[in-house]
């Protein structure tokens, strides 16, 4: 169902559990920031994209956002993406979206979503 590849994977996991990703025999890829950051690989096949944090590198957001709507077709579903972050997240949302837009949404009061388009950040 799912499969971890870390920084440290052995290469011969880290391409196995990329060939069942993109194969869609594992439905769910984890993936560190770490890993991302040396290897800065290539998937196929993303509808959905988690970050239970911002990425500290501000150019990461906006590139893996890209890669869910790359391989969209018309007849899936729309891809998603979902971001967690808290006040304390500041400093990632300031660098990834600007001052203004982390201000304004760390200060709001309500439970509110925010949509962002990779144009836009």
């Amino acid at each position: 169902f799912y499969s971890f590849t870390l920084r440290y994977s052995s290469i011969s996991k880290i391409n196995k559990n990329k060939k069942l990703f993109n194969q869609g025999k594992k439905c769910i890829l984890v993936i560190t920031e770490r890993y991302y950051f040396y290897t800065r690989p290539k998937f196929k096949n993303v509808r959905y994209l988690v970050f239970y944090q911002i990425p500290f590198n501000p150019q990461f957001y906006p590139e893996l956002i890209s890669i869910t709507s790359s391989d969209c077709d018309q007849n899936s579903t729309k891809p998603l993406s979902i971001s967690l972050f808290s006040k304390y997240d500041l400093l990632r949302l300031t660098n990834t979206i600007g001052a203004n837009k982390s201000k304004m949404i760390v200060n709001n009061k309500l439970k509110t979503k925010f949509i962002f388009r990779p144009s836009t950040l």
